[in-house]
């Protein structure tokens, strides 16, 4: 299952350029948070991680809507790991899944 995650700091304005990305990239769910990327307490994002299930994908529209630290960044992805998924973002080259998961 493809898992979408949106992220805007402006509680205003809805990421719908996201959105509209994480639809058509075929995420079947989205969920949508209003918090800084710059710490770890996001209960929207580690909702989403929760739900993920051993073959989903958690799919962001780049990295920094995961986290602007490479240091949570590595916490996060081993989070989605932990689950037995991956993550994907749409704006890095290659498109390709990340290897998340162990061998």
């Amino acid at each position: 299952m493809l898992i979408g995650y949106a992220r805007s700091i402006q509680a205003q304005k809805q990421p719908i350029t996201q959105i509209k990305e994480l639809l058509s990239a075929g995420c079947q769910s989205i969920f949508i948070d209003n918090n800084s990327g710059d710490h770890l307490e996001r209960p929207v994002l580690h909702r989403a991680i929760e739900s993920l299930r051993p073959g989903d994908t958690l799919i962001m529209q780049n990295r920094d809507r995961l986290s602007r630290n490479a240091t949570q960044t590595t916490i996060l992805l081993g989070r989605v790991a932990q689950q037995g998924a991956d993550a994907r973002f749409l704006h890095e080259t290659p498109r390709a899944v990340l290897a998340t998961s162990a061998p």
